[in-house]
Parts: C-alpha cells; structure tokens; sequence
C-alpha cells in the first residue's frame, strides 16, 4: 500500500457551482498522508466557506496552524482552490504557496493555455497564523480544461541533470489543447515519463482536469 501527502477535493456547493481542492503536503510517507488526512477534513468541515476560496484557505490555515503548535517537526501544505460559477461563467480561486494550474480556455475557434495566477500567491498552509489569501477571478467558458497537479509533475530531472520544469509542462499542455482532457492527462503524463532518467516519478504526483461542458450563461 502506498500512502501520500498529496490529494484534491470535488466539493459541490449547487447544480451550478462546483469546488475543486488540490493540496501537496511537504514530505513523504505516513506523517504526510496523515497531515493530508486532516488537511482534508478540515475542508469538509469549513463548508459555510466553500464559495469563498480565499476565505477558506485563511480559516484552513488557521485551524491547520492550531492543530500543529505543537509540533517538534516543521509541517506545512500548498493547496489551491478553485470555484467554477458555470450560472456566472465565471472562475474565482486562490493560492497558498501552490503551483498555479493551467486553463485550456476556448474562446471564438480558438484555443490557447494560461497559467492561473491572477494575484500574488498567499503562503503554504500552516505557516503564518496572519496569512492572506487574495481571491482572483476570471471568464469560465464552454469547453474549457482546469488543469491541477502537484510540483512532482514537473520538478522530474533526466539525463545530464536536466529539469522537466513547468515551462516545459506548458508548452506540453498547449500543443494538446485540442485533445478531450482524459487524453491530454495521460499523453502530458507519458511525455514526462519518458523525459525522466529513471521512467518513473521521484516524488508523489497529483493531477486532476476539470472539463467544462456547455452552459447556460
């Protein structure tokens, strides 16, 4: 059984609007997976937040840093958190020391890839008791990809030392722009693979797409 500090949340909050959660907590192995574990349910229990995402970070960093005062080991989260409004057309979300994920966004006959990074990253999870998490936002429309995934995407090193860094993940993303999101996860997936010395990932990996379907704005 492998465990894992990394893992996403789907929170629906109505038919129209839905949450998506990622989180990387820092290390390895058990302790990881557990601080991962109350990091999750945490978020279950800060609903009332749900449709706040910077809000909900700055109470799950609070809690998180209340839960781990005690702590003789240094622990801390990135998580992001997004809302899609498909009522609104609309994507607000925020960041705590995340790497920012990419939206395929469809506009006219065109598609091209962006990073999420409206606003200036608030810290990681469970480091600052103050910490400010600033909300962004920006036009969802149909047919759109979310794309979020953990840095062991891309901080992968091949031969001669070489990184795989996230400008490569980018460019990797947007020449499959085109393709149905399952597709384009398991392709961006097999690039990196293939880019790694050793055909496998050294770090635990997260990625998860959220597609948007057709809606009525």
């Amino acid at each position: 059984m492998t465990v894992s500090g990394d893992f996403f949340k789907v929170l629906k909050l109505s038919d129209t609007n839905v949450g998506l959660f990622i989180c990387d907590v820092m290390g390895h192995g058990v302790r990881a997976a557990l601080v991962a574990s109350t990091v999750s349910a945490l978020v279950g229990q800060l609903r009332d937040y749900w449709g706040d995402p910077g809000e909900l970070l700055s109470r799950l960093n609070r809690a998180l840093r209340s839960i781990l005062e005690y702590s003789e080991v240094p622990l801390f989260a990135s998580a992001f958190y997004l809302l899609a409004d498909l009522e609104q057309g609309e994507l607000r979300y925020a960041n705590a020391g995340h790497p920012n994920p990419l939206r395929v966004h469809c506009a006219r006959d065109r598609a091209d890839t962006y990073p999420l990074n409206g606003s200036k990253h608030g810290p990681a999870l469970g480091l600052f008791d103050d910490a400010v998490y600033p909300n962004s936002h920006c036009e969802l429309s149909p047919h759109d990809t979310l794309l979020l995934f953990t840095d062991g995407l891309f901080e992968v090193e091949g031969p001669g030392e070489d990184i795989y860094d996230y400008r490569r993940l980018l460019e990797a993303v947007n020449r499959r722009r085109e393709l149905p999101a399952f597709q384009l996860c398991h392709e961006v997936i097999e690039e990196v693979q293939r880019f790694s010395a050793g055909r496998h990932f050294s770090d635990d990996v997260c990625l998860v797409a959220m597609e948007v379907g057709p809606m009525s704005i």
